[in-house]
């Protein structure tokens, strides 16, 4: 038989409140280090989650297109493929069916993906007043590597 956790803890507190010194120290670290993946990963479910959403409203009429399921499949391993390090992109439906991902920051930075059910990936990014870039790439299962930079150039 097993218990629902009903309180969730954060699981760095404990281990570097206590004085057990500078190796409770490290272990505290260690154990946040090998735990951030999880995190990362959350955020990718969320964004499946998210992904399954607009399918769903898109078939109630909430969205000028459909999400066609090849489309949808095609989102999946994108946002799956995604490197961890980088943060989750909110999600659209363009009026074509296309998906759109899309990362923000500050200084009204952007970028904008757009995903065909074909895997072609046309993409659109803004670093500033006077530097910008667009440009039409091919997802086979990897990320290419122009929406990889221009994802950590927004993070920068």
């Amino acid at each position: 038989m097993s218990t629902l956790a009903t309180d969730y803890e954060p699981i760095g507190i404990r281990l570097g409140s206590f004085s057990g010194g500078p190796e409770a120290a490290t272990l505290a670290l260690l154990t946040l280090n090998a735990f951030q993946p999880l995190a990362t990963q959350s955020g990718t479910d969320a964004a499946l989650d998210d992904l399954h959403a607009l399918q769903s409203e898109a078939a109630a009429g909430e969205h000028d297109a459909m999400l066609d399921d090849a489309t949808l499949e095609l989102g999946k391993r994108f946002l799956l493929a995604l490197p961890k390090s980088l943060p989750v992109p909110s999600l659209g439906l363009d009026r074509d069916g296309e998906l759109r991902f899309d990362w923000t920051a500050p200084l009204r930075r952007m970028l904008s993906v757009s995903l065909r059910s074909d895997g072609r990936v046309a993409y659109a990014v803004r670093l500033g007043a006077r530097r910008a870039t667009h440009g039409v790439e091919v997802f086979d299962d990897a990320i290419p590597e122009k929406i990889v930079r221009a994802v950590r150039e927004l993070q920068q």
